[in-house]
């Protein structure tokens, strides 16, 4: 069978692994499932229930909930009959969410309890909203979380409302024929630089990506995932739901960040996606129970006997377990420790307009400080590269979105001859390992006409035990001449720790910035004279960010205007 549509791959799937546990959760201690077989019941039950209510192919259906089966079957009836999926971040406010709504003019949302608050602020002001669906509770004791007490569902603005229940128990089913150029989602960017912008994805680009993917991981219907992030993020829907489906695989959801640990060792899967910021914690915490017990401590530091210690962090992790590291840069002393712990560690390359996967490495095809190479059928090439060999990275292949929704001048920007043009830079060595250095807009140029990469000062930047978050950026001090600056929030818990240590009651304003001022000198010494940072300034609160943990820069232009020391 060609499985080119999503609708094509559940329904072969649905055959010839009916009885497989495909989605697992936790609830009031107890793990519960669903198989491909009565997944699949549902997801068309839905599909069709939507189509009554007036659904028909190429309407826009929102998604605002959290992770869970409800999303996963939600996601599958949309696109069972053509209907096109716009994926909401939970995280967003009120007015972010009122800007994805009208742009994509959806015309029902499938949305939790939860968000019901927010969605009222709004709800005016959306004349292309129709109806409410209420996911939740949904599958009765199987429901995913709680709905939340005390909110009423009235019908808000004029709009209608239904729970998603009154979409199933039909005596028939409708189906409508998907094509494989037909549109299956958009995406909304993270917004980093801006506004975000809603990324169009046709059934051909996400298929033909999530098929390259399991080709390059090697990965078969044994695959067992933990899903920990947000799924309307195009990283964890494609990679860590939509591939293991495809493969047949299962799929488990973790509770939250607090429980991964724990998840980890109840349900052992052997593939989890990630961000740094997951990885570090890992292995800072590992490395911290290591160090803490002598013995553990002397067996590690002794060569012959290191393995001991591995063997039992494997047997708590599962011996089978891979890592995957993506939606930003994995610091390489951190993915070098963890596979000194004996802990397979990848890293890989991708955006939203690629959906998304472009490299990663894998055992074989790992290459220090690279993204390892390009999957099957994607095709990468350097644009203009500096006598380093550095330059844009360019992207091309069946995986590149179709457009920007409502936003030609965008697109024609991006998309070159079919070419995407991804605004990060990088270099392409002799074997064909991809290393990415940061965005093109983040670059700053010195006197000397020397380049810095922002992201290469932070990753040195953060490993000062007091630097909890940092962004460095460009100050100009001539119209074409920039200097490194850097904003900074602290550690606030290793602040408290070093004023306890020296018997200091309370830390001025003074006495930390002068040791910021030499974390910045010590950790800055090993980048060259004009990578370093010049001045800094300290901010009280954490970063904002989007769901990946990426700073939002643009948010950021009137503290980088006032003047740092």
């Amino acid at each position: 069978m060609e499985k080119v549509t999503l609708s094509r791959i559940l329904e072969h799937n649905a055959r010839r692994f009916e009885k497989k546990p495909m989605l697992r959760w936790k609830v009031e201690e107890q793990w519960k499932g669903i198989t491909y077989g009565e997944f699949y019941e549902w997801a068309r039950d839905i599909g069709t229930g939507l189509v009554k209510l007036g659904m028909r192919p190429k309407d826009r259906i929102a998604l605002l909930s959290h992770n869970g089966p409800g999303w996963v079957i939600s996601y599958f009836g949309i696109a069972f009959n053509g209907g096109i999926v716009v994926p909401i971040d939970k995280e967003l406010k009120a007015d972010e969410i009122k800007h994805i709504l009208d742009d994509s003019s959806a015309k029902f949302i499938i949305l939790s309890r939860d968000y019901l608050e927010t969605l009222d602020e709004v709800i005016d002001l959306l004349p292309s909203l129709e109806r409410m669906i209420l996911l939740d509770p949904m599958m009765g004791d199987k429901c995913v979380g709680q709905a939340s007490v005390g909110y009423p569902f009235p019908d808000m603005g004029g709009v209608k409302h239904v729970d998603i229940d009154h979409l199933r128990h039909n005596e028939t089913f409708i189906h409508h024929k998907v094509e494989r150029d037909d549109v299956m989602a958009i995406i909304y960017t993270s917004g980093t630089t801006g506004r975000p912008k809603g990324v169009v994805l046709t059934n051909r680009n996400i298929v033909s990506n999530i098929q390259s993917f399991v080709e390059h991981a090697g990965i078969d219907e044994e695959i067992h995932t933990l899903s920990i992030l947000p799924i309307n993020h195009v990283y964890e829907a494609t990679c860590g739901i939509l591939a293991p489906i495809y493969m047949g695989g299962t799929i488990s959801f973790c509770e939250g960040l607090k429980k991964v640990a724990s998840n980890i060792q109840e349900v052992k899967p052997n593939f989890v996606l990630g961000v740094p910021a997951l990885y570090d914690k890992m292995y800072n915490r590992i490395k911290r129970r290591i160090d803490s017990n002598l013995f553990s401590r002397t067996l590690f530091r002794t060569k012959l006997l290191r393995g001991i210690v591995k063997r039992g962090i494997q047997r708590g992790l599962g011996r089978d377990i891979r890592f995957i590291s993506g939606g930003a840069a994995l610091d390489p002393e951190i993915a070098r420790g963890m596979r000194e712990l004996g802990i397979k560690i990848f890293q890989g390359y991708g955006i939203t307009e690629t959906s998304p996967v472009i490299s990663f490495e894998y055992d074989g095809m790992i290459r220090e400080g690279s993204v390892g190479k390009p999957i099957p059928g994607v095709k990468v090439r350097i644009h203009d590269p500096n006598e380093e060999g550095i330059g844009e990275i360019w992207v091309e292949g069946p995986h590149v979105m179709k457009e920007y929704l409502n936003n030609p001048e965008a697109t024609e920007e991006a998309l070159v001859d079919g070419w995407y043009r991804t605004g990060d830079l990088g270099s392409i060595d002799d074997e064909g390992f991809l290393s990415v250095k940061g965005r093109v807009k983040n670059l700053i140029v010195t006197a000397k006409g020397k380049n810095v990469y922002p992201e290469e000062v932070e990753r040195q930047l953060l490993k000062s035990p007091y630097i909890e978050e940092v962004m460095v950026y460009g100050e100009k001090v001539s119209p074409f001449v920039e200097e490194a600056h850097a904003l900074v929030h602290c550690n606030q818990e290793a602040m408290d720790l070093y004023a306890k240590e020296r018997g200091i009651e309370q830390m001025s304003v003074g006495d930390i910035e002068e040791l910021i001022k030499s974390e910045i000198k010590k950790y800055g010494k090993n980048l060259a004279e004009y990578k370093r940072v010049r001045k800094f300034r300290i901010r009280d609160e954490a970063f904002p960010k989007t769901s990946t943990r990426k700073i939002k820069r643009y948010a950021l232009g009137d503290e980088i205007a006032v003047k740092h020391r």
